[in-house]
């Protein structure tokens, strides 16, 4: 059985706003190795199910996916990190 892991999409270093938040991420885990090709020195694997990684608007919807395609899956649960908003001027008020 191929093995995924389903967890929810982070925003990236370089994203400040809340886009995508809520979104969640199902990657394909691939049999591990790799196969090294000395002429070149590249790195090729026959398995490219590893490739594979899909978004879906909610867990169900990535839930469901995994079930029709019998996939075994793990679900990851990130902390989520709450950020209280603020005015700008709070930055320089004295505690």
């Amino acid at each position: 059985m191929i093995r995924a892991r389903i967890y929810p999409t982070t925003k990236s270093a370089m994203q400040s706003g809340s886009a995508r938040q809520g979104t969640w991420t199902l990657d394909v885990l691939g049999t591990p190795g790799s196969i090294r090709d000395l002429e070149t020195a590249w790195n090729s694997a026959a398995d490219t199910l590893r490739q594979i990684k899909l978004t879906f608007d909610s867990f169900a919807e990535a839930k469901a996916y995994a079930d029709r395609h019998h996939l075994c899956y793990v679900v990851d649960n990130a902390k989520v990190i709450s950020v209280r908003r603020r005015a700008y001027a709070e930055n320089f008020r004295r505690h």
